[in-house]
């Protein structure tokens, strides 16, 4: 039931009703305006109810009181293995509710802490959380606001966990640093296979502290550094480096948006000669003007894939919308609206679903007006194959 602002008395209807279903095992109450009010409820249900395995709460104003509330839901619920708490306004000082609970939940594996503003100050409670856990093994902490002092402290963690498989970090801004930090951990981890350290501040130091160590890590495949300050000699040193090991586990290296000359394409051929298996993602080469989709490609494929999605789906561009705008303000947010892109799983990479948000952004305030994407679909027509419930531009 994600995105149908229920508020508080709507969520209370949803769990009365959950507290005598017991067939039900998987509930997604994304984008409900769900406040403290609501919030008890679904914590005396979840409390009562063991039969529900996956729970998302992303995108509510959750905020100190649904921190308190989670922790009771992890301590009486031990079957829980999913938990999605993104964008839930959650800070540092609700971390001393969050860590210890899912460090000692037996079942829970997966943990999703993006978008909130966890930092710094909640690093010591991290590191514990992620060491000492004995069964998550994926968590999501991207778009908080750790720098690196915080990212040294979740390094060290993970340096020490056996169970973490994939950990994503990214848009965190941790410098070199933080990156030499996570480093060092791979050196010393045997079970992470996915690294996500996107869009951190990471120079060319970090990265190399990273490549460096990954001919003493055996269980890391994949390794996304992308939309990082890495120039290319360190980029062509770092494929010297993967073609000096004599075997390799890694299989991608993500890089994109980093631009490199042809050169580098060359200096690439010979690493994939030596390590068949590994793939390597980078931006545009020299001629990026030529390769780069300009705003109206974004605009007519994005636009044509929503099309596709409400013609499938036989919903409107309206109910769309109002999925996304959670507030009724008739205008979403560049990030919300990239959120709902990735909820409807458009054919869309995450890189083209950044372009699509800024290229609506008409009049640049970071924010999609209704309005803007009114005019859009005049320019790109809704055809409906008989569907009355899709958007057509003779509505608009």
């Amino acid at each position: 039931m994600k995105h149908y602002g229920l508020g508080d008395k709507g969520t209370m209807a949803v769990a009365m009703a959950l507290m005598v279903n017991r067939k039900i095992n998987t509930v997604n109450m994304q984008g409900n305006n769900i406040g403290p009010g609501g919030m008890l409820y679904l914590e005396k249900m979840m409390c009562s109810n063991s039969n529900i395995t996956e729970l998302s709460l992303s995108d509510n104003n959750l905020g100190n009181f649904g921190a308190t509330a989670i922790q009771s839901i992890l301590t009486d619920n031990r079957t829980l293995s999913r938990l999605e708490l993104a964008g839930v306004n959650f800070t540092d000082a609700d971390a001393a509710y969050i860590a210890k609970v899912v460090q000692e939940s037996p079942n829970l594996l997966y943990l999703d802490l993006s978008h909130n503003d966890f930092g710094d100050l909640s690093g010591d409670l991290f590191t514990e959380m992620i060491a000492e856990n004995g069964a998550l093994q994926e968590l999501n902490l991207s778009w908080n606001k750790f720098r690196k002092t915080g990212a040294k402290k979740v390094a060290r963690g993970l340096k020490d966990n056996a169970y973490l498989k994939v950990l994503n970090f990214a848009w965190n801004g941790i410098d070199d640093d933080g990156g030499i930090a996570f480093g060092k951990a791979l050196k010393a981890n045997e079970v992470l296979n996915t690294l996500d350290l996107t869009c951190t501040r990471i120079g060319p130091a970090g990265f190399m502290a990273i490549i460096e160590s990954i001919g003493l890590n055996e269980s890391l495949t994949t390794l996304k550094i992308g939309k990082n300050s890495i120039p290319e000699d360190a980029a062509t040193a770092a494929l010297q480096i993967l073609r000096s090991y004599g075997t390799l586990r890694l299989e991608t290296l993500d890089m994109t948006d980093v631009t490199f000359s042809s050169k580098f394409a060359s200096d690439l051929e010979s690493l994939r000669e030596m390590h068949h298996n590994v793939n390597v993602m980078y931006g545009y080469s020299e001629n990026y003007g030529k390769n780069k989709m300009n705003t109206q490609d974004i605009l007519e494929e994005g636009m044509a894939a929503l099309r596709e999605y409400c013609t499938e789906n036989g919903v409107s561009l309206v109910d769309l919308f109002s999925r996304f705008d959670t507030d009724n303000s008739m205008t979403i947010t560049l990030e919300e609206f990239q959120e709902g892109l990735k909820d409807t799983d458009l054919p869309l990479s995450l890189y083209k679903m950044e372009l699509f948000a800024q290229a609506l952004d008409k009049d640049g305030d970071g924010e999609i007006d209704y309005s803007e994407l009114v005019l859009y679909s005049k320019k790109w027509p809704w055809h409906t194959n008989g569907n009355s419930g899709v958007f057509k531009s003779s509505d608009l």
